[in-house]
């Protein structure tokens, strides 16, 4: 009966059934960190991530993928997600152990940091960041106009734009299509006019 057992421990083992790696170091398994003090984004915010370097046998490569509570796989193009995670690093470099994100939504972001070895076993750790909601945007500060505003992640339903009129504002900006909310058909946003010094 343990010669069974055994045997089949072995053939598990040599088929690759576990995919994650037995880290037995407890100083190995560090987690990802994540530098977020609570700032507003406005179009984008770079997120700081940084973890311990570990040594792996047969390393191949590390990789970081996000996924975005608030939005699901269709927000993004074809080809860019796999059931919404978005690759956003994958070197061969073992000693990377910093990466800056570039984010342009006011969401729920989870991390997820692997590193692989040569049969594409892998060891992961993950982390999450909540972005502070933004809840208005400036004409022409933050986006140039506001098209551009309403295109974005960022300005979501119930959010204000302000727009700023000054002797600088030449071209009119008075006609533009509200985008449509990826959940419902149409979007309510205010814009409202405002005087600038």
């Amino acid at each position: 009966m343990k010669f069974t057992a055994g045997f089949i421990l072995l053939f598990l083992i040599s088929c690759n059934v576990f995919d994650v790696l037995d880290l037995t170091d407890p100083d190995d398994l560090n987690n990802l960190s994540i530098a977020y003090n609570n700032e507003r984004i406005a179009n984008i915010l770079l997120i700081p991530l940084s973890w311990d370097e570990i040594t792996l046998e047969y390393f191949k490569e590390i990789k970081i993928e996000r996924f975005n509570e608030h939005r699901d796989s269709l927000t993004y193009p074809v080809g860019t997600a796999v059931n919404g995670w978005i690759p956003i690093l994958s070197t061969d470099n073992p000693f990377t152990t910093t990466w800056v994100d570039t984010i342009r939504d006011d969401a729920v972001f989870n991390y997820r940091l692997r590193y692989y070895n040569n049969e594409f076993n892998f060891y992961q750790t993950d982390n999450s960041v909540t972005i502070r909601p933004t809840t208005h945007v400036f004409i022409p500060f933050e986006f140039d106009r506001v098209q551009q505003a309403l295109d974005s992640y960022i300005v979501d339903e119930g959010d204000t734009i302000f727009k700023c009129m000054n002797e600088f504002d030449t071209v009119p900006d008075t006609t533009y299509d509200y985008k449509v909310d990826y959940k419902n058909d149409s979007t309510k946003i205010i814009v409202i006019e405002i005087q600038c010094d």
